[in-house]
């Protein structure tokens, strides 16, 4: 009979075992790639929980998280990033990922983080956990000479070109700086990319009036210099003038590089930025997950005008189970347990509502809910749509 057992895995055994069962999940094997770039950047996340079953003494399913802050409408949360979700080959189907997730979960909320996000390998996997898909980010792909024309606006800063590696603590504050206006915003508490990695990418900071306004991460890539394609990674403003001073800096590059692949938050408009730039889009990488893992925690988030009561059912998080009351007070969100509810709904129609990823009435539609009408139009004016924007990948 299996003897099955949860536990923490730390120091060198979490390299290997990571290593081990990451490997075969993610990549593609045999040969088995380089152990040791893999190590080092375990090694860098410290702070990461992880959790694996061990059945007969080995272990054959892990689930970890990181450490993250997140902007959740308009107040920056402590958030759980899941990543390396995987079971091997033999021990799938076995709930496993399942179990793991219950207490990874529950550890997530031990730390005060009220939110989780993950990059699922099946959506429908981990909605039936409670998760809710964010919108897809674009790859926005243009010729740099539709943008000539910006050269000849009157700009009032100036862009200066760093490695990543000479200006990240800079680039993370802006980050920040980002962070505290963009709902849906999360990145890593600790600095999780390696030196080499931090090397190999340019770094375009925008300023005006001696403050960033903007900034853009970049590589050139391609065999003949006058034919690179320029592949940016990050592009990131604050304000109109940021935006066309990055963009002039593309310009730029017209005799160097033929094409620009750019990947832009969902809510980024790129055919609108300069007429003729003929802007191909596609949507880009897998869309991020979210849910909520402590009701409680969300107190003082931004909400608008209302008080509604509902029954809210969380079988992987059994502490949000119960009767809850939002209200709205000076645009601030409060909640408390109540006895009684005017409708009733499951966490993920809490998490699409608070993320702002789906309308109430699909909610309703979707069987996540059973919300009436009024309730709707109470829940539509305290938390009104959004397109959040995750920032991170792990």
């Amino acid at each position: 009979m299996e003897q099955l057992n949860i536990r923490s895995i730390t120091g060198n055994e979490r390299l290997d075992v990571m290593y081990r069962l990451a490997t075969y999940a993610f990549r593609a094997t045999p040969p088995l790639p380089d152990p040791v770039p893999m190590h080092e950047m375990i090694a860098r996340r410290e702070r990461t929980i992880c959790l694996g079953v061990e059945e007969n003494g080995e272990i054959v399913a892990t689930a970890a998280s990181a450490p993250f802050k997140q902007n959740v409408r308009g107040r920056i949360l402590g958030m759980g990033g899941i990543y390396w979700v995987v079971t091997v080959p033999q021990a799938r189907k076995k709930g496993y990922c399942k179990t793991l997730m219950k207490q990874l979960l529950a550890e997530i909320r031990n730390e005060g983080r009220p939110v989780s996000c993950l990059y699922p390998f099946r959506e429908s996997f981990y909605e039936r956990m409670g998760y809710v898909t964010f919108p897809q980010m674009k790859k926005a792909v243009f010729a740099p000479s539709g943008l000539l024309p910006v050269m000849n606006l009157p700009h009032r800063g100036s862009v200066e070109l760093k490695l990543l590696s000479d200006c990240v603590e800079e680039f993370r504050r802006y980050l920040a700086e980002l962070q505290s206006v963009t709902h849906g915003l999360a990145f890593f508490e600790e600095l999780t990319d390696s030196p080499d990695a931090l090397k190999s990418v340019w770094a375009a900071i925008a300023r005006a009036n001696h403050k960033i306004c903007g900034a853009m991460l970049y590589q050139l890539k391609g065999e003949h210099p006058t034919e690179f394609t320029m592949h940016v990674s990050r592009f990131y403003t604050t304000t109109g003038e940021g935006r066309y001073l990055l963009l002039d800096w593309i310009a730029r590059h017209t005799d160097q590089a033929r094409t620009i692949e750019m990947t832009l938050p969902a809510y980024e408009l790129p055919e609108t930025w300069m007429s003729d730039l003929n802007v191909s889009l596609e949507t880009f990488y897998t869309a991020p997950m979210g849910r909520v893992v402590d009701v409680n925690g969300l107190q003082g988030i931004e909400a608008g005008p209302g008080r509604i009561r509902f029954a809210l059912s969380d079988p992987m998080c059994p502490w949000n189970d119960g009767c809850w009351q939002f209200t709205s007070d000076d645009g601030r969100l409060c909640i408390k347990r109540v006895r009684t509810a005017d409708c009733r709904m499951d966490i993920r129609a809490l998490s699409a509502i608070i993320y702002g990823t789906h309308d109430t009435g699909d909610i309703n539609a979707r069987g996540w809910a059973d919300i009436p009408e009024d309730g709707i139009a109470t829940f539509r004016r305290m938390f009104p749509r959004k397109l959040p924007y995750l920032h991170a990948f792990f």
